[in-house]
Order: structure tokens, then C-alpha cells, then sequence
């Protein structure tokens, strides 16, 4: 037998549900970290949160999103093997996560290196928790990665929350609050599939996924390349912890634009492939899908541009200054993101692994490169370069996707 199979409707409102939780605890933590912290340890709180997205990310590469591309349709013994060896890489990762941001946690001063030295114990539990999530959803069982991120997110708030009613400005705390409460949704999943990480299966998941993942951890550096978290740790390293935080609160009010993203791609996705291999073009569906991200983009920036500072303050606290002009200029950025969007989806659909992974790496060149020359020849150039890198590239990508041959190297088939 495959995986259980709920009703498909209720299975993406469900899976659009979690994503939309994940964005809530991104919001949820970094708005109460906001309000509670100082500026320049906000700052430090968006670096470290940074550094958590770059391994998760690599962490979902050999993980959560190999399995879900290996393992979905496997027979449920298979399954919970191959199941077990992906989570048992995701906890070696984690390991090893402990040892390096805790080392750089050691070698650098201020709060900085706090934030660091509290990130490091929380990482095991955050990528383990991930592995479940991923887990349920490769199972088409969303409802267990509602109640995992779900959990998250009432621990993180209830942690947050007394915090900042204590007025307890901890940054060690905060992260912890944010982080380690993770803790939670894993303990409640752990016991909802009865499922465990066996390093006895670790060597057999490697060999099997390693072409994959080599792919996936390319595909996600490239990508982090031209997102905004590049430039967080970049503004952070030249020591303007304080920029770093605004940037991320702008990053933030952004996150609804990343669940819209994410829901768009798993809706249409199915339609896209069953289309192509019925012979049929998809040309126009990434067209519809990369309109309405467009225009769904610009209303919410919009929507930001227009929030009064006093909501601002109470919100983000010190970091909400200069939050306002940052996040329009993030969210030009990301119009060219919803503009990418379709083509992106169009590739994966069709197995064009290879041409999407060009695609991404002519992008991430074209936006370091007009972010590198913007900073150097005007004020504030380096965020309006990348911006504007982001919707020139997102024009190129569609030209690369007409114009792509449809039958990719190998045929693209995973």
C-alpha cells in the first residue's frame, strides 16, 4: 500500500495551512523578539535567525525534501526505513550545527556571539522537527504537520510572550523562547506516528539520496544567494546590527508573500505535471500563476507601505525605524520573485531540473552583481540593486523557460 490519501481539496488546504503556520511562528518570534530587545540585539537575533534558515535549509536537502521526492509513493515498510534514515541524517546535522555555530558563537564578541551560543543547542530539535514535518507531508497526512508547527507556535508565543510582559531583555532567552520550542510539536508528532531516527539506516538513506540532495543543496544555495538573508548577515558583518534588524523586520512582513509563494507552487504543481504529460503546454498556467503572485505582491507591499508608525513601534519596538522605506524596497524585490514564481514551477513540472538550476544561478549572478555596483555608487544602493536585480532576473527567467528545450538532460526524471 501507498500513502494514505485524503480527499485533495481538503490535503492542499491543509498543507497551505502549515505553511502559513511556519510564516506565523516566523512572525510571531521575530515581532516579540522585536519588541522586547534592543535594536542592535535584534540584530543579532535576525543573524542568528539567518544562520537557522541557511541549515535547516541545507538540512532539508538531504531530509525532508529528498523524501519527499523519493519516498512519497513507497510502500509504508519502505517508507518508515527510508523515514528513519533521513531523520537520523537531519540529527547528525544538527550535531554538527551544535559544534560550528557554537564554535563562531565562542570567536565572536557581543551579541552576536550570544545569539550564536544560544542558537547552537536549539538546531538538533529544530531540524528533527522538521524531518516529522516533512514526513507527514510526504505521507499526504498534513493534518500531523498542523499539529507539529501548531504546537511550535503556541510555545513560541507563550514563551515570547512572557518575556515581553516581564520585560525580561534576554537575547539568549529570546532565542531560546523562539527556537527550542520546537520541542514541543516534535514531542506530540514523536508519539502521533510512532516513528524514530535509526543510525543503523543513515549509510543506505545517503546512498539513495545523495543524487538528489547533491541537486536540492545546490538549488537552495543559489536561491539563498538572491534572498534577502544574504543580506542581513552581510549588513550585520559590517557591524550596523541595527540596519541588520530592521532588515529582517522588513523580511518579515513579507513572510504572508512567502506562504502565498509556497501555496502557489504546491497548488498548481499537480496541474502542471499532469498537463505536461498529457502533452499539453504549461506555458499558460505559469503565466496565471506568476500574474496573480504579481499582483497579490504589490496589493500586500502596499498594504505595508500604509501601516502607521505608532502600530510599527508597538510592534517591532526600536527596529521598526527605518522598517517602512526598507520593507518597500524588499517587497520590489519580491514582485520579482512572484514574477519568477511560474516559470520556476513550469521547470520542476516538466523535470527540468538542470535548466532551473541555471535559471537560479544566472539570477543570484545578476542580483550580486547590481547590488555590488549599487552600493557603490549610490546611497542605500546595495537594497535597491538587489531589488532591482530581482525583477530583471525574473524577465530573463521567463525568457530561458520558453526558449529551453523541453527534453532536459536525462530527462530530468528523479
Amino acid at each position: 500500500m501507498g500513502p494514505s490519501i485524503q480527499s485533495l481539496p481538503r490535503a492542499r488546504t491543509l498543507t497551505f495551512l502549515d505553511q502559513a503556520l511556519s510564516s506565523v511562528t516566523n512572525f510571531v518570534g521575530s515581532a516579540l523578539a522585536a519588541g522586547l530587545l534592543t535594536a542592535p540585539d535584534f540584530g543579532a537575533f535576525a543573524v542568528a535567525i539567518s544562520i537557522l534558515v541557511i541549515v535547516v535549509g541545507i538540512s532539508r536537502s538531504w531530509c525532508g525534501n529528498s523524501l519527499m521526492l523519493l519516498g512519497t509513493d513507497r510502500r509504508q515498510m519502505q517508507f518508515d526505513q527510508m523515514f528513519a534514515g533521513s531523520a537520523a541524517a537531519s540529527v547528525v546535522v544538527g550535531i554538527i550545527g551544535v559544534v560550528v555555530v557554537g564554535l563562531a558563537g565562542l570567536t565572536i564578541d557581543g551579541p552576536t556571539g550570544r545569539a550564536l551560543l544560544a542558537l547552537a543547542p536549539c538546531l538538533p530539535l529544530v531540524l528533527l522537527q522538521d524531518a516529522y514535518r516533512y514526513r507527514s507531508l510526504a505521507r499526504r497526512q498534513p493534518i500531523d504537520a498542523v499539529v507539529n508547527d501548531g504546537v511550535w507556535l503556541i510555545g513560541a508565543l507563550v514563551g515570547l510572550f512572557i518575556l515581553r510582559r516581564t520585560d525580561t531583555d534576554s537575547l539568549p532567552l529570546a532565542i531560546v523562547a523562539a527556537n527550542a520550542t520546537a520541542v514541543l510539536g516534535l514531542m506530540i508528532v514523536v508519539q502521533r506516528s510512532h516513528a524514530r531516527p535509526r543510525l543503523d539506516e543513515l549509510a543506505v538513506w545517503l546512498r539513495t539520496c545523495t543524487p538528489v540532495a547533491i541537486r536540492l543543496t545546490g538549488d537552495f544555495l543559489i536561491a539563498l544567494a538572491y534572498g534577502v538573508i544574504p543580506l542581513v548577515l552581510f549588513t550585520a558583518w559590517n557591524a550596523n546590527l541595527d540596519q541588520a534588524g530592521s532588515l529582517r523586520a522588513a523580511q518579515v512582513l513579507m513572510g504572508p508573500l512567502a506562504v502565498l509563494f509556497a501555496g502557489s507552487t504546491t497548488y498548481m504543481q499537480p496541474i502542471m505535471i499532469l498537463r505536461h504529460r498529457e502533452g499539453g503546454s504549461i506555458v499558460r498556467l505559469a503565466a496565471k500563476q506568476s500574474l496573480a503572485n504579481a499582483v497579490l505582491t504589490v496589493i500586500w507591499v502596499g498594504i505595508v507601505a500604509l501601516i502607521p508608525d505608532q502600530i510599527g513601534v508597538r510592534i517591532f519596538g526600536q527596529s521598526w525605524r527605518g522598517a517602512t522605506e526598507i520593507a518597500i524596497v524588499v517587497g520590489v524585490s519580491f514582485v520579482g520573485l512572484a514574477i519568477l514564481n511560474g516559470p520556476l514551477t513550469a521547470m520542476r513540472s516538466r523535470g527540468q531540473l538542470t535548466a532551473n538550476l541555471v535559471t537560479q544561478c544566472v539570477i543570484a549572478t545578476l542580483v550580486a552583481i547590481m547590488a555590488g555596483f549599487g552600493g557603490l555608487l549610490i546611497s542605500e544602493g546595495t537594497l535597491r540593486g538587489f531589488a532591482a536585480g530581482n525583477v530583471l532576473g525574473s524577465a530573463i527567467a521567463w525568457v530561458l523557460f520558453i526558449r529551453w528545450p523541453i527534453r532536459d538532460m536525462l530527462a530530468e526524471r528523479i
